[in-house]
């Protein structure tokens, strides 16, 4: 999906690379602290200046970015921010979101 996005939207294909790079990053970080039976939802829009994508899900640990795939992602994005709220029984997770912009190609 993420690639498809990229494509569409006039990434160049180097570009595309790394928004999808950033994309399963992120996910390859929430899935394993994932709260049991929660969702990872991925969204997308389109703002003046890019794209802006948003990851939320409900995770086990306050922090799920950190180590070398935080710096990795870091170097990548602009605007990177995460959220967390406080635990959620009913969930059983902090609610958790990591958001990102990706600039449109310049040109």
């Amino acid at each position: 999906m993420t690639r498809s996005l990229g494509s569409g939207l006039g990434l160049t294909d180097d570009a595309v690379a790394d928004f999808e790079l950033v994309a399963h990053e992120l996910a390859a970080a929430l899935i394993p602290v994932a709260a049991r039976d929660a969702d990872v939802r991925y969204e997308y829009r389109e703002e003046a200046a890019g794209i802006r994508a948003v990851i939320t899900s409900h995770a086990t640990v306050a922090s799920v970015l950190h180590g070398l795939g935080w710096r990795l992602v870091r170097s990548l994005v602009t605007d990177l921010a995460q959220g967390c709220g406080s635990f959620d029984r009913t969930r059983a997770g902090h609610p958790v979101t990591v958001g990102f912009s990706w600039p449109y190609p310049q040109g």
